[in-house]
């Protein structure tokens, strides 16, 4: 039985067709079709039913799947462990930061980590905190500052940051901002909010709907925190970030966080990295920076 084989196993149950999959994995449906062959001569059993429009996995085929997809993801983590062990050769940092978490203590730790590792490069992806779970698991960050996940797998290493306190924010000449006391003023008002769905997002979306209040109309969607607060700072513009958002922004003495208490929303924050390069330098660096300047600027 070849890893190969289980490898495009996976592929084809996910396309349920023969012809898909093997465009997918850019093989000849011929060579798909010997992949699978072989596989179900190992497994001694049939693995899928062909019919019409594709093909169905079969009750053996869902075992195999399952340990396909477990053993698919140890050959991963084997090469992302010997990467890992190349980062201090490379000298190269991989930080994925979730969408708003960018703050002066995180600021404060970049600066300080560049300065420390001189002949180290440090590259910062920011995305949505499910888009940065995937890239960590896929090996393509080697840690994540981000909201406490649902879920932790059990080959992760946590590191808490503390917590954030979201808030809706205006101008503080807003012309309206006395009537800014609760959400179904809010509602009322132009917001500028990030392009991607956010946790903070879904929840204002979820206390909109529950309300029974129409959605706000959208004036800017942008995924650069500091263009949405630079906006919301000067124009009528409103929207939802956290206090340490503002406080790290150019602007802030051109901000206003609003009292709103039906709002207001306490996210935990977290440094996450794999269990195999957690204690590599530049990870150990990094989070420990991070954590001394939470820390220092709570």
């Amino acid at each position: 039985m070849e890893l190969r084989d289980l490898r495009y196993f996976t592929t084809l149950a996910r396309e349920a067709n023969l012809s898909k999959a093997a465009d997918a994995l850019g093989l000849s449906q011929s060579t798909l079709s010997k992949s699978l062959a072989r596989l179900e001569a190992a497994c001694g059993a049939s693995l899928v039913l062909r019919l019409p429009r594709g093909i169905e996995v079969t009750e053996q085929g869902q075992i195999v799947l399952r340990h396909a997809e477990r053993m698919t993801t140890m050959a991963k983590d084997v090469r992302a462990a010997v990467d890992a062990s190349r980062q201090v050769a490379q000298d190269c940092l991989r930080l994925g930061v979730g969408l708003g978490e960018l703050g002066e203590a995180e600021s404060l730790a970049l600066s300080q980590f560049v300065s420390r590792e001189p002949h180290a490069r440090v590259d910062v992806v920011q995305a949505s905190s499910e888009a940065l779970s995937a890239a960590l698991a896929r090996g393509d960050v080697d840690c994540v500052i981000g909201p406490t996940p649902e879920v932790v797998p059990p080959d992760h290493r946590v590191t808490p940051l503390g917590t954030d306190t979201y808030a809706g924010v205006c101008a503080i000449n807003h012309p309206r901002r006395d009537r800014l006391r609760s959400l179904a003023a809010l509602v009322q008002e132009r917001w500028a909010v990030p392009r991607a769905t956010t946790r903070v997002g879904l929840r204002l979306a979820g206390l909109v709907h529950q309300r029974g209040l129409p959605l706000p109309k959208v004036a800017m969607r942008c995924d650069a925190v500091t263009t949405l607060l630079s906006t919301i700072a000067r124009s009528d513009c409103v929207g939802c970030f956290s206090h340490a958002m503002v406080q790290a922004h150019p602007l802030r003495d051109q901000l206003m966080i609003l009292s709103i208490e039906e709002i207001r929303y306490v996210k935990s924050l977290v440094f996450i990295s794999r269990e195999h390069n957690a204690d590599l330098l530049l990870v150990r660096t990094i989070r420990e920076l991070v954590v001394a300047n939470r820390k220092a600027v709570a």
